[in-house]
């Protein structure tokens, strides 16, 4: 859908899919201890977050104009939504769960790069991506590559802080090394101009409903009910963001959030 008047090709729409999801994998244990055995076994415990994992109601594509509230009602909970396929029919794509580092660390950031990938596929209307992530041995490409792609795209500042916080991999390099410190040495805090510190689904979650609430501010609606939606962008945020903050994200010193 290209429609610019319909509310379901926006982007309020993209961070409602992903947002759902990243809620429902936020109530699997990813970190439990049983998780974390079958990990070792080599028994899954990963989440994998492939576009093709997940199905949204047939209710979504129904012929007809919306208006914004109209919408809003049909996909919010309690109302049925994304939903993810069965165990049998799922795509165990390791491209959207890259890092292998430390078992506590990729088990809790690697949804958190699924979850910006989703975003970035559905606000570009697609999820084809460049042929060296196909390669074996080439999935950590992913790291540098979203970066760029950043320009292509028209967003909020706060959704482009979003997929900052999930894609950038300085984010994961930072917390790696706040977990495990090299011993000896003492780092300058440099970080005051680094993205979100995402280190779980249910942060990137709650980020997804602050960027929503934003774009809530400027939904309207003009002549016959076409619903038009205006981007708020933040110079601010361009120029000095201080993302951590802009989404509530307190970090512990042991990687933990209150």
């Amino acid at each position: 859908m290209e429609d610019g008047s319909d509310p379901r090709c926006g982007e309020w729409t993209a961070l409602e899919i992903v947002r759902q999801i990243a809620s429902r994998i936020s109530e699997e244990p990813i970190l439990s201890n049983e998780t974390l055995i079958a990990e070792r076994k080599g028994e899954g415990g990963q989440t994998h977050l492939h576009p093709v994992n997940f199905r949204i109601p047939m209710d979504w594509m129904q012929e007809g104009s919306f208006t914004w509230k109209r919408w809003q009602e049909l996909v919010r909970e309690p109302n049925p939504g994304v939903v993810q396929v069965t165990a049998e029919k799922r795509i165990e794509d390791n491209r959207y769960s890259p890092l292998r580092f430390d078992a506590w660390l990729s088990m809790s950031i690697n949804p958190v790069r699924g979850l910006g990938l989703l975003l970035y596929g559905l606000l570009k209307k697609s999820f084809d991506l460049p042929a060296i992530w196909n390669g074996p041995g080439h999935a950590d490409a992913l790291a540098m590559l979203p970066r760029t792609f950043l320009a292509e795209m028209t967003c909020s500042s706060w959704t482009l802080g979003i997929l900052s916080g999930c894609l950038v991999p300085r984010v994961a390099e930072n917390l790696f090394l706040q977990l495990k410190p090299l011993e000896g040495y003492v780092f300058d805090r440099d970080t005051g101009r680094d993205p979100a510190t995402f280190s779980s689904a249910h942060q990137v979650r709650d980020a997804l409903r602050i960027s929503q609430n934003r774009l809530e501010d400027y939904q309207l609606s003009t002549l016959n009910q076409k619903a038009r939606q205006l981007t708020p962008v933040s110079i601010k945020q361009l120029t000095e963001p201080e993302w951590n903050a802009v989404f509530d994200i307190p970090l512990d010193v042991d990687g933990s959030h209150e």
